[in-house]
């Protein structure tokens, strides 16, 4: 499909409405059965502008992306596979399979660049995204498993000789 470029239209104005975010994704392309119809992220500009609004990705996320115009020329291409899927699956037909082996394709890309990690808690079955510095994220929160980690590790070395504060007894 070749839509237009839309590099004037602001991203706030884009409707979120899909219900999910690989739907709203879809969505991107302005009335997709017009003569030519409009391409949101058209731009890698406005494809991290979109992520942001879309809760893709972070502040920090988007300024470490460089989307050049091959990576806009996959992610349109991801997109155009990806509303075949789906509309197939709406319409109850078939899954054409060449939009099937795409959508595959980035799937496994995506596991291949994906670092997640269980949680570290014995009392939590979390799986997390780590995307700390160095790597090195233990929990899925601080406040949840974070607290609950550290407070037995405190435990233990309180019973191997480390003084623990009592109150005094007035």
């Amino acid at each position: 499909m070749t839509a237009a470029n839309s590099s004037g239209f602001p991203i706030e104005s884009i409707r979120l409405d899909g219900g999910r975010p690989c739907l709203d994704f879809v969505n991107t392309v302005h009335d997709r059965l017009a003569t030519v119809p409009l391409d949101y992220l058209a731009t890698p500009g406005q494809y991290l502008e979109w992520c942001l609004r879309a809760h893709l990705l972070n502040g920090q996320e988007a300024e470490r992306m460089a989307v050049t115009a091959a990576v806009m020329g996959e992610v349109q291409i991801f997109r155009e596979h990806l509303h075949a899927l789906l509309s197939a699956r709406i319409d109850g037909t078939p899954v054409p399979a060449k939009a099937l082996r795409e959508c595959d394709r980035w799937l496994h890309q995506a596991w291949t660049n994906l670092s997640l990690d269980p949680g570290s808690s014995d009392s939590c079955g979390w799986l997390f995204y780590d995307d700390s510095k160095g790597g090195q994220r233990r929990w899925c929160s601080m406040e949840a498993c974070g607290t609950i980690e550290k407070m037995r590790r405190y435990r233990r070395s309180g019973s191997e000789g480390v003084p623990r504060r009592r109150k005094a007894l007035v």
